[in-house]
């Protein structure tokens, strides 16, 4: 049995933390046992309990606060301490470091004989900024390896080290032949007939939302049909962005027709009422949200970073970062040519079959059992 001591800044909803806990909660437990120490409380907490997994969290600040304070700072310095306890007290065999530099000396000081980090997207690449203690690396896709080992002494890595493990979909509950496309429509107040965009994405900074409410807004204005029956679905939690982002929506021409949902617990059901997912943000990794869009066989709009090109291939419509016309074009490119919608739709769940939960889940379990084994040969 390996045990994994996961570490994570909090454990809200967001990409990131689902991706912890979707990979924990799979792993073989015939192989694995997991713990996750979050600094910060979130909303997966009691998820993961409930599915079995301890979870001990090392600070009361909720996530959803953007403030940090000096009283903050000395409580990061504690849980160093805290963590290295609380791997001793599990027995860890690994340490599973997501995007939390202080797991490292933690794990290093409760003697663990394995670390692995996990890193999520160019943007996260120097979260950790000395990786010569990892025993693996493990990026999402080859760009972000190509970033690491571009500045392998500035980080301490090789290239045998850094290994991709491309992110998965679970295509049995992305479905878009399971969707009420009614039901799901009608819980946020849209009629069946609208024609829907939507994203998925924590309203902070990055996703560049305000390209997405501005280029719909122009899309409206430039096409009568459209403005009678066009409609925006803005989902997922509050990143410190929601506020600007509302009272933008509010000065736009397209207000009565912008939702704000907030998280969502039932994904699939949000992207069963859409009809194109646009994601116009400044950075990305390989994010979940797309693949999900794409299993349910949505034609996609997005810009091209991260790994999003390594994703996409005959499946959307690209647009520059910092051009809300070229969004606007798009949504109304699509809007006019069901054509259009039916191909790049088909091409997006044919795409998305290649990166099934299964083979990601199993892929990890091969990295995580060689790191051990690697780590506990070195020390006999």
């Amino acid at each position: 049995m390996i045990r994994i001591a996961a570490v994570i800044d909090t454990f809200d909803v967001g990409g990131f933390e689902l991706a912890c806990l979707e990979l924990l909660s799979r792993l073989d437990p015939a192989t694995f046992s997991s713990s996750i120490h979050t600094f910060r409380p979130g909303g997966l907490v009691e998820r993961a309990r409930s599915a079995g997994i301890q979870v001990t969290v090392g600070h009361d600040k909720p996530s959803t606060d953007r403030r940090w304070r000096a009283a903050d700072a000395r409580a990061r310095l504690r849980w160093t301490d805290q963590l290295a306890t609380e791997m001793a007290a599990v027995k860890a065999d690994l340490c599973f470091v997501w995007g939390w530099p202080e797991a490292i000396n933690a794990a290093q000081a409760a003697g663990v004989p394995a670390i692995v980090e996990r890193v999520d997207g160019p943007a996260l690449s120097a979260r950790v900024p000395d990786k010569s203690a990892c025993t693996r690396v493990v990026v999402e896709s080859d760009l972000v390896r190509r970033i690491l080992l571009a500045q392998r002494r500035r980080f301490g890595v090789d290239a045998r080290r850094v290994v991709v493990v491309r992110n998965g979909v679970d295509l049995e509950r992305f479905d878009a032949q399971g969707s009420d496309r009614g039901a799901a429509r009608s819980a946020y107040g849209i009629p069946p007939e609208a024609f829907v965009v939507g994203t998925l994405a924590r309203l902070s900074a990055e996703k560049n939302l305000g390209q997405l409410i501005d280029g719909f807004a122009a899309a409206l204005g430039d096409s009568p049909p459209l403005a009678q029956r066009g409609w925006l679905v803005i989902a997922g939690p509050d990143g410190g962005s929601r506020a600007a982002l509302e009272r933008q929506a509010q000065r736009s021409a397209a207000r009565d027709r912008i939702v704000f949902s907030g998280p969502v617990e039932d994904r699939a059901a949000l992207l069963g009422a859409l009809d194109v997912y646009c994601t116009t943000s400044y950075t990305e990794g390989t994010p979940a949200a797309v693949l999900e869009a794409m299993a349910m066989g949505l034609p996609i709009v997005a810009t091209p970073v991260g790994a999003l090109l390594e994703m996409l291939d005959g499946n959307a419509l690209i647009v520059d970062v910092m051009a809300p016309r070229e969004t606007a074009l798009a949504i109304a490119q699509l809007a006019a040519d069901a054509r259009l919608r039916g191909r790049l739709g088909a091409r997006s769940l044919a795409l998305s079959k290649g990166w099934s939960m299964e083979a990601h889940v199993a892929r990890y379990e091969q990295v995580l059992e060689s790191a051990y084994a690697e780590a506990a040969a070195g020390r006999a």
